[in-house]
Protein backbone atom coordinates (compact mmCIF):
# COMPACT_ATOMS: atom_id res chain seq x y z
CA UNK A 1 0.00 0.00 0.00
CA UNK A 2 2.79 2.42 0.92
CA UNK A 3 4.58 1.63 -2.32
CA UNK A 4 1.44 2.34 -4.34
CA UNK A 5 0.88 5.66 -2.55
CA UNK A 6 4.50 6.65 -3.05
CA UNK A 7 4.31 5.73 -6.75
CA UNK A 8 1.09 7.74 -7.17
CA UNK A 9 2.67 10.72 -5.45
CA UNK A 10 5.75 10.52 -7.66
CA UNK A 11 3.62 10.32 -10.80
CA UNK A 12 1.50 13.29 -9.71
CA UNK A 13 4.63 15.32 -9.13
CA UNK A 14 6.37 14.16 -12.29
CA UNK A 15 3.84 15.57 -14.79
CA UNK A 16 4.07 19.24 -13.69
CA UNK A 17 7.80 18.89 -13.10
CA UNK A 18 8.36 17.67 -16.62
CA UNK A 19 6.63 20.79 -17.91
CA UNK A 20 8.93 23.07 -15.92
CA UNK A 21 12.32 22.90 -17.56
CA UNK A 22 14.28 25.40 -15.43
CA UNK A 23 13.41 24.42 -11.88
CA UNK A 24 10.66 21.86 -11.24
CA UNK A 25 10.51 22.56 -7.50
CA UNK A 26 9.76 26.24 -8.08
CA UNK A 27 7.26 25.40 -10.82
CA UNK A 28 5.38 23.17 -8.38
CA UNK A 29 5.28 26.02 -5.89
CA UNK A 30 4.12 28.45 -8.54
CA UNK A 31 7.33 30.48 -8.42
CA UNK A 32 9.32 31.91 -11.25
CA UNK A 33 12.53 30.10 -12.17
CA UNK A 34 15.78 31.32 -10.67
CA UNK A 35 17.43 34.02 -12.78
CA UNK A 36 20.41 32.93 -14.81
CA UNK A 37 23.60 34.75 -13.87
CA UNK A 38 25.29 36.43 -16.81
CA UNK A 39 28.78 37.88 -16.54
CA UNK A 40 28.76 41.67 -16.81
CA UNK A 41 31.87 42.48 -18.83
CA UNK A 42 31.26 46.24 -18.69
CA UNK A 43 31.21 46.20 -14.88
CA UNK A 44 34.31 43.99 -14.79
CA UNK A 45 36.16 46.37 -17.12
CA UNK A 46 35.26 49.42 -15.04
CA UNK A 47 36.43 47.74 -11.84
CA UNK A 48 39.72 46.72 -13.48
CA UNK A 49 40.29 50.11 -15.17
CA UNK A 50 43.67 51.76 -14.72
CA UNK A 51 41.83 55.07 -14.27
CA UNK A 52 40.81 53.95 -10.78
CA UNK A 53 43.51 54.76 -8.21
CA UNK A 54 45.84 51.86 -7.45
CA UNK A 55 44.96 52.05 -3.74
CA UNK A 56 41.26 51.67 -4.60
CA UNK A 57 41.94 48.69 -6.85
CA UNK A 58 43.98 47.12 -4.04
CA UNK A 59 40.89 47.30 -1.78
CA UNK A 60 38.92 45.27 -4.32
CA UNK A 61 40.43 42.09 -2.87
CA UNK A 62 38.66 42.86 0.42
CA UNK A 63 35.49 44.62 -0.72
CA UNK A 64 34.73 42.38 -3.73
CA UNK A 65 32.92 45.08 -5.73
CA UNK A 66 31.87 42.89 -8.65
CA UNK A 67 30.40 40.17 -6.48
CA UNK A 68 28.75 42.69 -4.14
CA UNK A 69 27.19 44.83 -6.85
CA UNK A 70 25.87 41.93 -8.89
CA UNK A 71 24.52 40.28 -5.72
CA UNK A 72 22.80 43.53 -4.73
CA UNK A 73 21.14 43.66 -8.14
CA UNK A 74 23.06 46.23 -10.18
CA UNK A 75 22.06 45.90 -13.82
CA UNK A 76 22.79 47.89 -16.99
CA UNK A 77 20.64 50.98 -17.37
CA UNK A 78 19.93 51.31 -13.64
CA UNK A 79 19.55 54.57 -11.79
CA UNK A 80 21.73 54.24 -8.70
CA UNK A 81 21.71 56.50 -5.65
CA UNK A 82 24.80 56.26 -3.50
CA UNK A 83 24.18 57.59 0.00
CA UNK A 84 27.11 59.61 1.34
CA UNK A 85 29.80 58.70 -1.18
CA UNK A 86 32.38 60.72 0.74
CA UNK A 87 35.43 62.50 -0.56
CA UNK A 88 37.22 59.22 -1.38
CA UNK A 89 34.30 58.09 -3.55
CA UNK A 90 35.47 54.47 -3.76
CA UNK A 91 32.09 53.13 -4.94
CA UNK A 92 31.48 56.24 -7.06
CA UNK A 93 34.52 55.43 -9.21
CA UNK A 94 32.74 52.21 -10.18
CA UNK A 95 29.07 53.16 -10.12
CA UNK A 96 29.18 56.47 -12.01
CA UNK A 97 31.04 55.18 -15.10
CA UNK A 98 28.91 52.03 -15.06
CA UNK A 99 25.70 54.04 -14.98
CA UNK A 100 26.93 56.22 -17.85
CA UNK A 101 27.94 53.42 -20.19
CA UNK A 102 24.71 51.44 -20.46
CA UNK A 103 22.49 54.54 -20.29
CA UNK A 104 21.72 54.60 -16.57
CA UNK A 105 22.20 57.36 -14.05
CA UNK A 106 24.34 57.87 -10.94
CA UNK A 107 23.15 60.14 -8.14
CA UNK A 108 25.38 60.89 -5.19
CA UNK A 109 23.34 61.89 -2.13
CA UNK A 110 25.73 63.79 0.09
CA UNK A 111 25.90 66.89 2.26
CA UNK A 112 22.77 68.92 2.78
CA UNK A 113 23.68 72.25 1.19
CA UNK A 114 20.20 73.64 1.90
CA UNK A 115 20.72 73.26 5.64
CA UNK A 116 21.93 76.55 7.16
CA UNK A 117 24.22 74.79 9.64
CA UNK A 118 26.19 72.95 6.95
CA UNK A 119 29.81 74.04 7.37
CA UNK A 120 31.76 75.83 4.68
CA UNK A 121 34.22 72.93 4.62
CA UNK A 122 31.36 70.49 3.90
CA UNK A 123 30.01 72.78 1.19
CA UNK A 124 33.45 72.90 -0.43
CA UNK A 125 33.73 69.09 -0.32
CA UNK A 126 30.33 68.79 -1.99
CA UNK A 127 31.25 71.38 -4.64
CA UNK A 128 34.46 69.46 -5.34
CA UNK A 129 32.52 66.25 -5.86
CA UNK A 130 30.05 68.02 -8.15
CA UNK A 131 32.95 69.37 -10.26
CA UNK A 132 34.52 65.92 -10.39
CA UNK A 133 31.27 64.35 -11.60
CA UNK A 134 30.69 67.09 -14.17
CA UNK A 135 34.22 67.16 -15.57
CA UNK A 136 35.22 63.49 -15.72
CA UNK A 137 34.42 62.13 -19.18
CA UNK A 138 34.09 58.61 -17.75
CA UNK A 139 30.86 59.70 -16.09
CA UNK A 140 29.36 60.67 -19.44
CA UNK A 141 27.18 63.41 -18.01
CA UNK A 142 25.06 60.79 -16.26
CA UNK A 143 26.18 61.69 -12.73
CA UNK A 144 24.86 64.30 -10.35
CA UNK A 145 24.55 65.17 -6.67
CA UNK A 146 21.51 65.78 -4.48
CA UNK A 147 21.17 67.01 -0.92
CA UNK A 148 21.05 64.41 1.81
CA UNK A 149 20.89 64.94 5.52
CA UNK A 150 18.88 64.34 8.67
CA UNK A 151 17.02 67.65 8.21
CA UNK A 152 16.20 67.51 4.51
CA UNK A 153 16.05 63.80 3.87
CA UNK A 154 16.92 62.65 0.36
CA UNK A 155 16.76 65.23 -2.42
CA UNK A 156 15.52 62.71 -4.98
CA UNK A 157 11.96 61.84 -5.92
CA UNK A 158 10.36 58.71 -4.49
CA UNK A 159 10.70 55.66 -6.74
CA UNK A 160 13.32 57.43 -8.86
CA UNK A 161 16.06 54.83 -8.30
CA UNK A 162 16.53 51.19 -9.15
CA UNK A 163 19.17 50.75 -6.46
CA UNK A 164 20.19 52.66 -3.34
CA UNK A 165 23.61 51.92 -1.89
CA UNK A 166 24.57 52.77 1.68
CA UNK A 167 28.04 51.27 1.82
CA UNK A 168 29.98 52.78 4.66
CA UNK A 169 27.76 55.39 6.29
CA UNK A 170 26.10 53.42 9.09
CA UNK A 171 29.11 53.59 11.39
CA UNK A 172 29.15 57.40 11.12
CA UNK A 173 25.42 57.61 11.69
CA UNK A 174 25.68 55.40 14.76
CA UNK A 175 28.50 57.52 16.22
CA UNK A 176 26.36 60.63 15.78
CA UNK A 177 23.17 58.92 16.98
CA UNK A 178 21.54 59.69 13.62
CA UNK A 179 20.72 56.22 12.29
CA UNK A 180 17.00 56.40 13.10
CA UNK A 181 16.68 59.85 11.53
CA UNK A 182 18.43 58.79 8.34
CA UNK A 183 16.50 55.56 8.03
Amino acid sequence: MRTALLAALCLSLAAPAAAAQDNPIQALRGQAPEPVFVEDEVLQAIIAADSRPAADRARDAFRHPYEALTFWGLVPGATVIEIEPGAGAWWTEILAPYAARPGGRYIGAWIDTAHPQTSERAREARAGMERRLAEDPAYGGAASMVDFGPQSGLGAADASADMVLVARAFHNWARQDLTDRYM
